[in-house]
């Protein structure tokens, strides 16, 4: 708004003082053409005073319509200057706004595919397959036997749960098996990719205020509840709850 007020000055200057020149010269002209045309003298006759005045009047007014000029051409050139920095700037913004754009999109897709891997693995057969995880899942419930038939990891996970929530270990959990690790690296995994989420959202903000409104990503990831219900419960066994080691921080 402030360069089209400054552009609009420029151009009511430039057409005033090209207009006072041009009626300046028409003047001169009218004056010339009414003294020997017309045939009524009001100055002198002589051509030669009038061409010794015109060569007065030239190196008069020659001068100004010099600068007159020069203050043109320089302006015009500032103008333009001013004009091809925005657009280079422009342009730079948009670059860094594509950059930044291109990347999120390959954060949400691989956080969307650690979620899908999640997902898979919890309805998935648990993993027995050494004395430790049958020796962990067989006290987890509550019969012995060096063999066993593996359910789903939904299904040790759910009851885990429901042995933690009643008190069934008073001295602290069992450690966990390696199928419950590997979630919770998963989803730690898709936390912090979240955050990275949330800082490309504040950068693109910086970059154009087009974004302030934005709803990010990381809380549509978040808010989506496709593993909402397994944190709650994994923080009913004592995960992400600890800050600064293990806390969540978009979940």
């Amino acid at each position: 708004m402030e360069e089209i007020k400054k552009k609009s000055t420029f151009n009511i200057m430039y057409g005033t003082s090209l207009f006072i020149v041009l009626g300046f010269a028409l003047s001169a002209i009218g004056v010339y053409a009414w003294n020997f045309e017309i045939g009524i003298p009001i100055f002198s006759e002589k051509v030669s005073d009038w061409a010794a005045f015109a060569t007065y009047l030239s190196g008069m007014v020659s001068p100004f319509i010099a600068l007159l000029v020069l203050f043109y051409v320089v302006r015009s050139y500032g103008l333009q200057k001013v004009e091809f920095l925005k657009a280079s700037t422009t342009m730079q913004s948009q670059l860094e706004i594509d950059c930044l754009l291109r990347r999120q999109d390959s954060i949400i897709k691989e956080s969307n595919r650690l979620i899908e891997l999640v997902l898979a693995k919890f309805v998935s057969t648990a993993y027995i397959s050494d004395e430790k995880y049958i020796d962990w899942y067989n006290s987890l419930m509550n019969f012995k036997s060096t063999t066993t038939q593996p359910k789903p990891v939904k299904y040790y996970f759910e009851n885990f749960v429901k042995f933690k929530v009643r008190g069934d270990y008073p001295n602290g959990r069992p450690d966990f098996p390696g199928d419950f690790n590997y979630l919770i690296t998963l989803i730690r995994n898709i936390d912090a990719l979240c955050s990275e989420i949330v800082r490309i959202d504040q950068q693109l903000e910086e970059v154009s205020s087009v974004f302030s409104t934005h709803v990010s990503e990381a809380f549509v990831i978040s808010a989506s509840g496709q593993i909402g219900d397994l944190i709650v419960n994994f923080r009913k066994l004592g995960v992400f709850n600890t800050t600064n080691r293990d806390y969540l921080n978009n979940f």
